[in-house]
């Protein structure tokens, strides 16, 4: 992913680095662009991330359904915090026996965040977002899904 997120930032000047209070409001406005659907896949779920009220807010407010495929490694709270956002089943969560090699977030099958690779102790993290990109949303979907479904069967596949 990290290849990807070079590219991108070169060839599109993309501002790939935000301080802290920046990603939560770009999170938080990527996630209320959310219709139908909020996919994310993610390594810990980075408890400063997750567990902010701002990102909370962002979705249990949201109509969307929400996936979230995560790995073996997250705080019992973040994990109680979603899933209670949500009492009807709106929310699913999938944990994965392994870290997924990439993380991203895809909306509505259009919008994308794409972090780069970094380890799950990295406070700086190199992502962007793209609104309106149905190339690279329906390539990161392709992805989460077929994730979803070894997850399913149950088997794990590492992403591409």
């Amino acid at each position: 992913m990290s290849i990807i997120i070079n590219t991108i930032e070169s060839i599109l000047g993309i501002r790939t680095n935000y301080s802290f209070p920046e990603r939560i409001a770009k999170g938080k406005e990527l996630l209320g662009r959310a219709n139908s659907s909020i996919k994310i896949l993610s390594g810990t779920l980075n408890s400063e991330f997750y567990g902010n009220e701002e990102i909370l807010k962002a979705l249990r407010e949201s109509k969307a359904k929400v996936e979230i495929i995560h790995g073996p490694n997250v705080e019992e709270n973040i994990i109680s915090g979603l899933e209670n956002l949500s009492p009807n089943g709106r929310i699913k969560l999938y944990k994965l026996d392994t870290e997924p090699l990439g993380h991203f977030m895809v909306i509505d099958e259009k919008h994308v965040r794409v972090e780069s690779d970094h380890l799950a102790t990295e406070k700086e993290k190199k992502a962007f977002i793209k609104y309106n990109s149905l190339f690279l949303a329906q390539r990161l979907d392709e992805e989460f899904m077929a994730l979803k479904a070894n997850h399913e069967a149950g088997s794990s596949i590492k992403l591409k």
